[in-house]
C-alpha cells in the first residue's frame, strides 16, 4: 500500500516532529508481510500533492489518501485535487481509499464543508471508498 497525507498520516507534529512509530510503520509491524510506502508529509495539502501525482510510479494494489485539513485550514480547494488523484490511482487498476477529516481539538473553519467535499470527490470512482 502506499500512503498519502499531511502530518497525521505522517504522525507528524510540532513542527518537524515524529512520531517514534509513525503510521506506516504500525503497519509494517502489525502487518510485517504488507509493503508500505509511506508518501505523507508534514503539512501536505491536496493541491500540493496532486500537481505530481499523476507522474508518480506506484506498485501497490492499495493507496490510502489522507488530505484536506491542510487545504481547509489555508482556504485551498480540495474537491478538484482529489478527484484527480482518485481518478489516476483507479485508472491505473489501484483500490483507493479516503480517510476524510480527522476531529481537531482546534476547531478548523470550514472543517464539515472540506470533509463533504471530499465525499462529493469519491462520488466518480467505483473502487474508492471513505474510511
Amino acid at each position: 500500500m502506499v500512503l498519502y497525507g499531511d502530518s497525521i498520516l505522517h504522525g507528524g507534529y510540532g513542527g518537524n516532529l515524529r512520531l517514534a512509530e509513525p503510521p506506516a510503520a504500525a503497519l509494517k509491524r502489525l502487518r510485517p508481510r504488507y509493503t508500505v510506502d509511506d508518501r505523507s508529509a508534514n503539512g501536505e495539502t491536496a493541491t500540493a500533492r496532486a500537481a505530481g501525482f499523476a507522474n508518480e510510479k506506484r506498485a501497490a494494489r492499495f493507496v490510502v489518501i489522507a488530505h484536506g485539513l491542510n487545504d481547509a485550514a489555508l482556504s485551498l480547494p480540495v474537491e478538484a485535487p482529489l478527484r484527480s488523484m482518485i481518478a489516476t490511482a483507479v485508472r491505473e487498476g489501484r483500490v483507493v481509499i479516503v480517510t476524510g477529516l480527522s476531529r481537531q481539538r482546534i476547531p478548523v473553519p470550514g472543517r464539515d464543508q472540506y470533509d463533504a467535499a471530499i465525499r462529493k470527490a469519491l462520488e466518480q470512482g467505483e473502487s474508492a471508498q471513505f474510511e
